[in-house]
């Protein structure tokens, strides 16, 4: 199955886009013929659909985890978490509907089945928006958390660089590591 408009070749062409960019090619999904002779190139437009969004939105949570301060990526993971995938979330459970309801089966397909058919039965169109309201949390936990510092040796480091120090081989090091670290969180 080919799209009416191809997908971008990597999920950069993802970064930028909102559920409006990416919901044509849920609705071809949802339209496209669906027999024997269709359903394998279904499924593989399908799978690449999603692995380009995720692997955008993915890449939005790392920018945005790697540096909390900076508004554009804040925005850039607020969007896909709470914006793109709780529409992508309801559009493939519609998907994965559409797909049992053809019987369709292969023996080394028994795993993706029992995942789509566990997906189909879990899911819940409430809790969509409670999910959209965590990831809001969510990033508000990280934004403060990820601007918290410790002095380590006489420098300013961001809590993460001191995880190293949790491990290591010297309980000198690991309490003194511990201690920087639980500090800012109590104050």
């Amino acid at each position: 199955m080919t799209f009416a408009r191809a997908l971008p070749s990597s999920s950069a062409g993802f970064a930028d886009a909102s559920w409006s960019d990416i919901e044509p090619y849920y609705t071809q999904l949802a339209e496209a013929p669906l027999d024997d002779s269709t359903i394998e190139p279904w499924l593989a437009a399908w799978s690449r659909l999603e692995e380009l969004v995720t692997e955008a939105a993915a890449l939005a949570m790392i920018a945005y985890t790697g540096n909390t301060t900076d508004e554009k990526k804040q925005a850039d993971h607020l969007r896909f978490s709470t914006e793109v995938y709780p529409q992508l979330e309801e559009q493939s459970v519609r998907l994965v509907r559409r797909f049992l309801a053809t019987g369709w089966t292969r023996p080394d397909f028994e795993t993706t089945l029992r995942r789509f058919r566990m997906a189909v039965e879990i899911f819940r169109e409430e809790n969509v928006a409670i999910f959209a309201d965590l990831e809001k949390l969510a990033s508000q936990y990280h934004e403060i958390t990820g601007g918290m510092t410790a002095t380590w040796e006489g420098k300013e480091l961001p809590l993460p660089h001191l995880q190293p120090h949790l491990k290591s081989p010297d309980r000198a090091t690991r309490e003194r590591a511990f201690h920087a670290i639980i500090e800012r969180y109590l104050e």
